[in-house]
């Protein structure tokens, strides 16, 4: 009767079993490593639309833009802006009142959010804000120890009523805003690093300018 003798593996055979073997885990970490690169530049692209709908969900609230407005101080160059957001509010220091807010006028001013602390979501070219990943404003101690998701920038343009050149209040501004986010996932991608748009605000005047002066009363009716 024929004995069948076993063998083990051969030098060779053991170092391709082993090459194999490191090239599959390999593979393997490759695509882990693949798979959370992708997850994370998800993440940061569902981020990117929070923080742009979050920041411009406030940009077109008129009121976010009076409270930048009387924010500013009262002198000779911020009178115009805070006449055309403010109206005779922003103008006491205006003698032509009927004209104080000038059309067409470019103004970069700090954006405040709402809420007694002075949190700015818009900035200026030189000093842009910092926003986290909710689109919420980063306050100045808390960006020196966090890095921003986003810096936003903001221009007002302000426009008065049927083409006039100057006004008593504008009836509505553009407000040009700029994104820029740090994250590497979107830095490496200029088109979605980013994100520039404008939309309209209308000013609405004082309720009491927009009724009418008076509404006369009828004279009762005298009895027989």
């Amino acid at each position: 009767m024929r004995k069948l003798n076993s063998r083990g593996f051969s030098e060779i055979e053991f170092l391709g079993l082993v090459a194999i073997g490191l090239f599959i885990a390999a593979l393997l970490t490759h695509l882990v490593f693949d798979q959370s690169i992708q997850v994370e530049r998800l993440n940061a692209l569902v981020h990117r639309d929070g923080v742009r709908l979050n920041l411009e969900s406030r940009l077109a609230d008129p009121n976010i833009m009076k409270k930048s407005a009387n924010a500013l101080p009262s002198d000779a160059e911020n009178q115009a802006l805070r006449a055309c957001v403010l109206g005779d509010e922003g103008n006491k220091n205006c003698k032509n009142k009927s004209t104080c807010c000038e059309s067409r006028l470019r103004r970069a001013i700090p954006i405040l959010d709402f809420g007694d602390e002075r949190k700015i979501i818009g900035g200026t070219h030189d000093n842009p804000s910092c926003l986290n990943e909710s689109g919420e404003a980063v306050t100045t101690d808390q960006a020196a120890t966090n890095s921003c998701f986003a810096n936003a920038r903001v221009v007002l343009e302000t426009v008065c009523a049927d083409g006039a050149d100057n006004c008593r209040q504008a009836s509505a501004l553009l407000v040009r805003y700029q994104i820029q986010f740090q994250p590497e996932f979107l830095k490496s991608e200029p088109e979605l690093s980013i994100l520039e748009r404008t939309i309209s605000v209308v000013i609405e005047p004082p309720a009491e300018a927009s009724q009418p002066s008076s509404i006369e009363s009828k004279p009762k009716s005298k009895r027989q």
